[in-house]
């Protein structure tokens, strides 16, 4: 059983960095498939940690410049060790500097990935429930695993698009309160 990143190599496992790092749309898409401890390297790992927080809190990718002040902070603070700086330094440069042009197979990698520790993890835990007589139980951690995977790019509202429906609400409102229903009158 794979637990980890290892099979993608560690060049790979930079560039899932880079999007984490830099793609507001992998980041929604893929929130939550990407663990940390799916990396092969502590380095990794942190970074992969430190970009899950931050989106948590901001919703988005940081920029340069926020990196850089996460990554002074997440050292002062000891969240990230003193002795592997010069290797975090050089994976977020090599992170910035990836170019991000296939999300679609980047995405795809860590949506299987995580689907597949998903169920490995339902079937070892199904185990001990089979065994207490526990098989509704087993069913929802089966189907709870086969629903692992990526959310839809949410799109964000275009107002000059929406223009018309907006219209057509407006109206289709307006015509319900022209409409006058009178209470029904008793014998």
């Amino acid at each position: 059983m794979t637990k980890t990143y290892e099979d993608f190599g560690e060049e790979f496992q930079t560039q899932i960095l880079a999007y984490l790092f830099r793609d507001s749309h992998f980041l929604n898409r893929c929130e939550g498939l990407v663990q940390p401890e799916y990396f092969t390297t502590e380095v990794h790992a942190s970074l992969a940690k430190l970009a899950a927080d931050y989106f948590e809190v901001h919703r988005g990718p940081p920029s340069r410049a926020s990196m850089n002040l996460l990554l002074k902070d997440a050292f002062d603070k000891k969240r990230l060790k003193a002795e592997l700086k010069p290797e975090i330094i050089q994976v977020v440069k090599d992170a910035f500097a990836e170019e991000l042009t296939d999300l679609e197979f980047v995405a795809d990698k860590v949506t299987k990935f995580a689907r597949k520790q998903a169920l490995e993890n339902a079937i070892m835990t199904a185990a001990e429930k089979v065994e207490k007589g526990d098989y509704e139980g087993v069913e929802e951690l089966i189907q709870k695993a086969q629903l692992v995977g990526q959310k839809d790019d949410e799109e964000q509202v275009d107002f000059w698009k929406e223009t018309e429906n907006r219209l057509k609400h407006r109206e289709a409102i307006e015509a319900l309160s022209l409409i006058h229903i009178s209470e029904p009158t008793r014998p």
